[in-house]
């Protein structure tokens, strides 16, 4: 057996050396089974020159004979250590712009989507901007037109000879016509939002206030209601009244 001064007239460097080119060659064995390309490059390069570190290592100790070959393997296999890294390399630079450029696409991508997205936006919201501001216009068309209706009725009730009003089912008062309100000296405010009975048209008689109440328990079960009553005028004379009451249906 050769000593280990024999094989590597470096001493103990030299074999120390060892480990550490098979931790390089486990390293790029590793990336190779990961599929990242320069570590072909990169393990084909230690394996050629640790070949050719060993043919080297065999001529100095006699192993094999001198010639061209032999006493070149250790130049040829730098040569050839360098020669692979330089596409190894090469091939990181590549795999780095190749990323670069798809990080770029993802982004110019993203971007078109972002400008879509933000013009489908825009165009939905002005959609929705244009139907509110029809919906506003066709509301206050209604509201006018109602408005106006509302004054005609108003008009035709205000010049009518009888005293007319309008209720809710529990007794309410929500509106009266001017005749009734000139009768009794008020304005219309004074009555509106109030129960009927306690306007003065019927304050006079707490008699004519229960038989109004019940007047119009009938009338929101439905029935129409009428009877003669009686009504006082701000001078105090007491007026005969044919009142009655028609329940509105919706």
């Amino acid at each position: 057996l050769l000593a280990t001064t024999q094989l590597f007239p470096g001493g103990r460097q030299r074999v120390l050396a060892l480990p550490a080119f098979l931790l390089v060659l486990l390293a790029g064995l590793a990336g190779w089974t990961q599929r990242y390309q320069p570590a072909a490059s990169f393990l084909l390069a230690w394996i050629i020159f640790l070949c050719t570190g060993i043919v080297f290592a065999m001529l100095q100790v006699g192993v094999l004979p001198a010639n061209s070959w032999t006493e070149g393997s250790l130049i040829a296999g730098t040569m050839c250590l360098v020669f692979l890294w330089s596409i190894a390399l090469a091939d990181q630079v590549n795999a780095i712009n190749r990323e670069k450029q798809e990080a770029q696409a993802r982004l110019l991508s993203e971007q078109a989507q972002a400008l879509r997205l933000k013009e489908e936006y825009s165009s939905d919201l002005q959609q929705a901007n244009d139907e509110l501001m029809l919906m506003i216009a066709e509301r206050e068309r209604t509201e006018a037109i109602l408005a106006e209706s509302e004054q005609e009725v108003r008009a035709v009730l205000d010049q009518a000879f009888q005293f007319i009003g309008l209720m809710t089912p529990d007794g309410t008062l929500i509106e009266a016509n001017q005749t009734a309100l000139s009768f009794a000296g008020i304005q219309r405010a004074d009555v509106v939002k109030k129960p009927f009975w306690e306007t003065p048209w019927w304050r006079h008689s707490a008699t004519e206030q229960e038989r109004l109440k019940e007047a119009i328990r009938k009338a929101a079960a439905g029935q129409f209601v009428r009877y003669e009553t009686t009504h006082l005028s701000p001078d105090g004379v007491e007026h005969i009244i044919d009142f009655s009451l028609k329940p509105v249906r919706d």
